[in-house]
């Protein structure tokens, strides 16, 4: 083989030979790249679990008692006479721990119409005056504690009263009755409203509890 043909075949052989190693090289970096590639895995996200906050407590309510009616009936006016209540658990003479023992606590006291007023907790519109050796002298009661509120079948029950008519006090048209040393006041806005309450003095313990 003469030089020129020996020197062109080992040109042509180291080429191939260069070109099979960067194809190779080609491969195998592309292989290895491949393999090297990481791969993505899902994130799971994690919601945040809502605080929940207590529910508030409610407030304390007083418990009611049964609720007592005051029984304008035709016992009403001799049982009074006696200082003796008709249906209502309280009368005139009661004390107040008796009274306490039956509605609660006092819940306020105030000056009202020349005496002092005590309400209490379990005894919703209702206020009892007592005198100087803690005696009930006087009971104030709202409508929704009487039998009756029908200010004609009142009067047919308990007979024609010793007065009727405009209050010169508050302008309410008032029945009033007397029993024993009681003075009882039923008022409404007018003849033909219904009654909005009743107001039961005993004038005797007023007067002894004013000259003490």
């Amino acid at each position: 083989m003469s030089g020129l043909k020996r020197i062109a075949f080992l040109l042509i052989f180291t080429s191939m030979l260069v070109m099979g190693c960067t194809t190779a090289s080609d491969q195998t970096i592309e292989i290895i790249s491949q393999e090297e590639e990481p791969v993505s895995e899902p994130v799971t996200t994690v919601e945040p679990v809502p605080t929940v906050e207590p529910s508030p407590k409610p407030k304390d309510v007083p418990e009611q008692v049964e609720k007592k009616q005051l029984l304008l009936d035709q016992d009403f006016l001799p049982l009074l006479a006696r200082n003796e209540s008709n249906g209502f658990d309280v009368s005139i003479g009661m004390t107040k721990d008796d009274v306490i023992a039956k509605y609660g606590m006092v819940t306020k006291v105030e000056v009202y119409e020349g005496g002092i007023y005590y309400a209490f907790e379990k005894l919703p519109e209702g206020i009892f005056y007592f005198d100087n050796q803690s005696r009930v002298y006087a009971i104030h009661l709202s409508a929704s504690h009487l039998s009756e509120t029908n200010l004609t079948k009142i009067i047919d029950a308990l007979g024609p009263p010793v007065e009727q008519g405009e209050s010169l006090v508050d302008g309410d048209y008032t029945l009033f009755y007397k029993a024993g040393d009681n003075e009882i006041f039923i008022s409404a806005e007018s003849p033909e409203s219904s009654v909005d309450k009743i107001r039961i003095i005993n004038k005797k313990m007023l007067n002894d509890c004013r000259s003490c």
